[in-house]
């Protein structure tokens, strides 16, 4: 499911992304001399109903840039956003995971 959505992946802004093996792997090239940020956004069709998503993982390896990630989710017609950017240092693997408020309030 997700190798198929990444053929709909779509950048607004000064990236691109490069392929890396497995279809699934993606690295994002970006340069903000020029520009103050980029979007990157995908539709992800879900094996549930959208009410039930409780949370997005996202796996990431920072590139030591300490540029801010900001991630916004839409769900159902509602709109999360994370409470602040991430800052991207260091070069390790890492997995964020994203709890959506509203849907964790019905646990």
């Amino acid at each position: 499911m997700v190798a198929d959505a990444l053929g709909g992946l779509r950048v607004e802004g000064p990236a691109r992304l490069v392929p890396q093996g497995e279809a699934e792997e993606v690295t994002v090239a970006y340069d903000l001399r020029q520009a103050e940020g980029f979007t990157i956004q995908v539709a992800l069709p879900l094996p549930f109903p959208a009410a039930e998503l409780r949370g997005v993982s996202l796996p990431l390896c920072a590139d030591r840039s300490w540029n801010g990630l900001e991630v916004t989710l839409e769900v159902a017609g509602r709109r999360y956003q994370s409470q602040g950017p991430l800052p991207l240092g260091g070069r390790r693997w890492q997995e964020l995971t994203f709890r959506l408020v509203a849907a964790m309030s019905t646990d």
